[in-house]
């Protein structure tokens, strides 16, 4: 089976006559067995060839990455990023790029060399052999920068010459109220953290890596999609723009998976960061107005907010049960969004109206299913945040309790199998 991850890139077959192969594309079609096959990411199975086959690799052809309408050059790598902190990026600085997904994925500090060459920024890899063998886990260094991004950008685009070791590159952005943004995703969330591939060196050659950019919509606040793939601290998950261009990290994998084995990547060398654009969506999203038009909210009326435990508690006629505790379920579907919800039983209960709210007073809370007993399952819970929780009962005559005390939990997605 033969592909290319990103671009095309032509393979001339020798020691072989015409007609020797037969070749089925991904639908399973035979196409035109000549010398010369065209790889891309649709892969072909290729039958017939023997020991005597070689394959030549023709030279890559990226020319299907290209820059927006809208793209603005911000400069070279080379005048943009510095290792200032020397070869070593330990700093505690870096803790929330490490931390991000710790069960599945390190990364380690390794000693690179950065410097400028005729072709752009070159960043190798000064010792591959490290004092230990971390497997496929990568070793980095952060380039430091402070490059303001104007406007309401949609996209950050790197030009890139790799060799396809499946290294990467990350992205630290500053929004305008001090908020970071990292590019490889929410800290211990599942299928974040790049799963397009679109930051990392899976190609041959010079191309252009476009990397959307997290948003929100004005008024509403709805995030846009290249969101997904960006955690944030420090903040309220909000993009306050103008966003600012602090660090790019560069993670480097000596070996990587060839079938089954982890194997030393062949012609181990540098990798060359050239100029770096950012894009846009529209002309208009350039300016200042952009900004301005972002930083509309919808009116909330702070007084008019509902506050259902304080309508509750003027209600409630009957003593408060309390809520013991909130936990995964036993066996499966530990991704946060599912809880048992255990609580002391009254005398006389007929049901127990559950309220979920995200305000430690428990405003606007709603009511997320009625329960017949301690010890229930309930679905559609938030994850990976603090929530709040309290319950009210009634007898068979219809009279309600008083909420019971505010209960604060937090359910971590743990579940694996994604």
């Amino acid at each position: 089976m033969m592909w290319c991850l990103k671009g095309r890139r032509k393979v001339e077959v020798k020691g072989l006559g015409l007609g020797k192969l037969t070749v089925y594309d991904s639908m399973d079609n035979v196409i035109d067995s000549s010398r010369e096959l065209e790889l891309s990411i649709m892969p072909l199975w290729v039958y017939g060839s023997d020991e005597k086959a070689t394959f030549a690799l023709g030279e890559p052809d990226n020319s299907d990455a290209k820059l927006g309408a809208h793209a603005v050059r911000l400069g070279t790598a080379t005048d943009l990023l510095s290792d200032r902190v020397g070869f070593f990026s330990s700093a505690s600085s870096d803790d929330d790029y490490l931390d991000t997904f710790r069960m599945m994925y390190r990364k380690f500090p390794a000693k690179f060399e950065v410097k400028a060459t005729d072709e752009g920024l070159s960043v190798a890899m000064a010792a591959p052999e490290q004092e230990k063998d971390r497997g496929v886990m990568p070793y980095y260094t952060a380039l430091h920068c402070d490059v303001k991004l104007p406007g309401v950008p949609s996209a950050l685009t790197l030009n890139v010459k790799a060799g396809g070791d499946w290294g990467r590159v990350v992205y630290e952005l500053v929004d305008a109220k001090g908020e970071k943004w990292l590019s490889n995703g929410q800290k211990d969330a599942w299928n974040v953290d790049d799963q397009d591939a679109r930051s990392y060196f899976v190609h041959d050659g010079w191309r252009l890596l476009s990397y959307g950019l997290p948003g929100n919509l004005p008024y509403d606040l709805a995030r846009t999609l290249p969101s997904t793939w960006w955690g944030c601290t420090g903040g309220d998950g909000i993009v306050d723009y103008p966003l600012t261009l602090k660090k790019v990290y560069v993670e480097r994998r000596p070996k990587t998976m060839y079938v089954n084995s982890l194997e030393r990547v062949p012609n181990f060398g540098a990798v060359v960061l050239g100029d770096l654009y950012v894009e846009y969506a529209a002309e208009e999203d350039k300016t200042e107005a952009a900004v301005a038009k972002s930083r509309i909210r919808m009116p909330v009326d702070a007084a008019a907010r509902s506050d259902p435990y304080a309508e509750l508690k003027s209600t409630g006629t009957l003593p408060a049960t309390e809520l013991l505790s909130v936990e995964h379920p036993v066996i499966q579907d530990r991704d946060g969004q599912k809880g048992i919800f255990s609580f002391r039983e009254m005398e006389g209960a007929v049901r127990y109206d559950l309220y979920l709210s995200l305000d430690p007073k428990g405003r606007g809370a709603v009511k997320a299913k009625s329960l017949k007993k301690s010890g229930e399952r309930v679905d559609g819970l938030k994850a990976n945040r603090d929530c709040y929780a309290f319950l009210v009962w009634y007898d068979k005559t219809g009279a309600q309790s008083v909420p019971s005390p505010i209960f604060k939990y937090a359910l971590q997605d743990i579940f694996s199998n994604k």
